[in-house]
Parts: structure tokens; sequence; C-alpha cells
């Protein structure tokens, strides 16, 4: 992601506060940069940068430099450009039917945690990316999952769904051998994995304590 700004512009210097706490949240996933168009201003030319700022997501492996998303929000605070940001990265979740809900997470034995959304609904656009975000910090220790309940609304009524997005942890317990759920009220990626952390250390020390025991 990039800003092609000029340091005389209001709108650009109100962005830059903003445009850096973004980038730290992106640390790792995105790179961000920023380019002064006063002092590399025939450079910007060559661009076609006609006003400022003007930010611009460059697709990974582009070998063009045309081709390019740029940003036409109205808000251009942190949280914003961090969620258009998050957009363009590939799907790390895997999006899950009645079958696959009820093979991989309510018969399997490993971890999940669900959004379960409405394609319709604005807060669930938005709190999209949050949960790839989400999949991506967790990866090898959870799965991510996604379940539309417009397509598949016996489902997400089974599983007590009554607002959206609603996010869900599914947890297998190996000593009962079988699940456990927990709603998760948050929809912050790192507030959810630290949530989801505290739970999975519960259960190794009970299965410590379990194995003491026999």
């Amino acid at each position: 992601m990039v800003d092609f700004y000029s340091p005389w512009c209001h709108p650009c210097q109100v962005l830059m506060p903003e445009w850096k706490r973004m980038a730290r949240t992106l640390t790792g996933l995105i790179n961000v940069g920023s380019i002064d168009c006063q002092q590399y201003h025939s450079f910007c030319a060559q661009e076609d940068v006609q006003r400022y700022p003007e930010i611009r997501f460059f697709p990974p492996k582009s070998n063009k430099a045309y081709q390019y998303h740029s940003y036409n929000g109205w808000n251009r605070d942190a949280y914003s450009l961090r969620i258009w940001g998050l957009g363009f990265l590939p799907q790390v979740s895997t999006d899950l039917t009645p079958q696959t809900f009820s093979e991989k997470v309510l018969q399997g034995k490993n971890h999940w945690v669900i959004d379960f959304y409405a394609p319709w609904c604005g807060p669930c656009q938005n709190f999209a990316p949050e949960f790839e975000l989400l999949a991506r910090m967790i990866k090898g220790k959870v799965k991510a999952g996604k379940v539309d309940c417009q397509a598949y609304a016996q489902t997400c009524q089974k599983a007590g769904i009554r607002a959206y997005p609603t996010v869900k942890f599914y947890f297998y317990e190996r000593a009962k051998r079988n699940f456990q759920e927990e709603q998760i009220n948050t929809r912050d990626a790192k507030a959810i994995a630290a949530l989801i952390s505290e739970k999975l250390e519960t259960l190794q020390n009970q299965g410590k304590r379990n194995k003491d025991e026999l």
C-alpha cells in the first residue's frame, strides 16, 4: 500500500499519523510506504498521480505499475484503511456447508473458530477482513471457518445464531471426547486470538491434571 502525498497538502498532513498507525497493525501482512510527490515530482507524474493524498494498493506479484486499486473511501482513519487493505489478501478461512460443518466441526477432532454471517450484512462485510487476519494469526493451532447464514439458515438456526456476525469457538475436549462451544463477543482479531490462546492453555492444563490423577 502506497500513500502518494505532498508536504503542503493539509489532508495529507491529517492522514500521516493515521497512515503510520495503520502500517504498524499490518506489519508482516502488507508492505506499507509513502512517496513525497514534491520531492519526486517526475515519478508521481509518471505514475499519473493527480491528487493528494492518493492511496493505492499494488497486488502481490504484480509486475506492472498500473495494476493497482485506488482507495475511494470517505474515511481515512487507520481502521478503515486497514480493513480496506486486508480485503485484498487471499482467503485463509474455509467456507463451510451444512455437511462440512457437521463433519469437520461438530464431529471432527480439531478446534474451530467460526464466523456466522450474512452476505447482505454491513457489519459482516466490515468484519470479514478482520476474520481473515484472525485466521492467519491462529493458523496451525485452530482452524477458521465461515458459514453463510443466508444460504444455510437451518444450520445457523441449529447453532443458535440470532445476530450477524456471530463468532463461536468450538473446542474439542480430548478427555471427554466431545465438543464444547463458546460465543466470542468481540470483533477484534487480536482480542479473539488472545481469548482462544487462553482457552487452549486452560484445556492443556486440564489435560495435564487428568493425566496426573491417572
